[in-house]
């Protein structure tokens, strides 16, 4: 979710739906498989995700809602409706299985999807003409717009993506549970997930203020994240404990970034002054 959660940052939004996605497609998906290799199942989770990406790019691209209000409150409609599917029970697909736990040599198979999945949307972001449409539109939407970009269009399918993404992360959480998440913890909202995203995405170097960043740099930031999960369980912190320290990561990073561009734009303003007061001098 983290892929899809940086091409909307990208463009200067935020998904906050993504986790409670992951989450529906994680219970929708248990109670349609069964435990059975069934493509079917599969196809409507992915179904899912690019519909709620859709609602979601709908509300923000040409209803104008903003990013927060509309993502906001479609996690508050998944969360609700998670809890009907979790009354259901089901079971992961042995080759859903398989391909969230298992191994090639000591490389787990997750792994390599999800960095093969990374390269090509770092590919597309970097070398097509959407991938350059999505940087204008984080960099100045009003020039993009008068420059022949379609706006509405481009964010549109960048909650499509986020959606999809997000789904996919889901079927992958429930390979690797087996059963659905809130059969397996007891409960849960979804809220860590969508805060990992972010957080990997921010680490990475992709800021809220868009245009910034980039697929291959949320690699890194996830990366990171990991490092950090595992060191703060190797020294027995809880679970409350780690999402309290992603938390206080964001918000220093963000912090840090901001600081830096107020820095960068004062150091802007004073160079223009100096070139300004030499022509008149």
């Amino acid at each position: 979710s983290a892929i899809g959660q940086t091409i909307v940052i990208l463009t200067g939004g935020i998904d906050l739906s993504v986790g409670a996605t992951m989450l529906m497609a994680d219970a929708v998906g248990a109670m349609l498989l069964g435990g059975q290799n069934r493509i079917i199942p599969i196809l409507i989770c992915l179904g899912l995700g690019l519909l709620i990406g859709a609602i979601n790019g709908t509300g923000v691209a040409f209803l104008r809602i903003p990013p927060f209000i509309m993502t906001l409150g479609m996690m508050a409609i998944l969360t609700g409706s998670i809890f009907i599917f979790a009354k259901t029970c089901g079971f992961a697909s042995p080759i859903l299985r398989y391909l969230s736990i298992g191994k090639v040599g000591n490389i787990p198979i997750l792994i390599i999807i999800w960095i093969f999945l990374a390269t090509i949307m770092t590919i597309i972001m970097r070398l097509t003409v959407f991938g350059r449409e999505v940087y204008a539109i984080g960099s100045n939407p009003i020039a993009s717009y008068h420059s022949g970009i379609k706006n509405r269009i481009v964010i549109f399918f960048v909650y499509v993506i986020s959606g999809i993404f997000s789904a996919i992360a889901g079927l992958f959480l429930l390979g690797y549970t087996g059963v659905p998440e809130l059969t397996y913890r007891g409960g849960g909202l979804g809220t860590n997930y969508t805060l990992s995203a972010i957080a990997a995405v921010i680490i990475g170097g992709t800021i809220f203020t868009g245009a910034r960043g980039g697929v291959e740099k949320t690699i890194f930031g996830v990366l990171v994240l990991k490092i950090l999960f595992s060191i703060l369980t190797m020294m027995g912190m809880s679970g409350a404990g780690k999402l309290i320290t992603q938390g206080l990561v964001v918000i220093v990073i963000v912090g840090i970034y901001m600081k830096l561009e107020n820095l960068q734009e004062f150091s802007f303003k004073i160079r223009k002054w100096r070139l300004i007061r030499g022509k008149n001098s």
